[in-house]
């Protein structure tokens, strides 16, 4: 089951994205301390910050499978 995302949607992923970038910025990717700038769980952020670095940033969509 693919969810149909709106533009809103997408829009707010970037801004929430690019928020969490800056804050691991202005801590030297110090998880704990932007976990806690952030109000968020330190695994949550993690997770976030693995996913983040395993995605291509060209074509997100090339390379991926078709569900069925």
């Amino acid at each position: 089951y693919l969810a149909a995302v709106t533009a809103d949607e997408i829009r707010l992923r970037r801004v929430v994205a690019a928020h969490i970038e800056r804050v691991l910025e202005a801590t030297d990717h110090n998880l704990s301390l932007a976990a806690e700038l952030l109000g968020m769980n330190r695994r949550s952020l993690q997770r976030y910050a693995r996913r983040k670095q395993e995605r291509p940033k060209a074509n997100h969509r090339a390379g991926r499978k078709k569900k069925r």
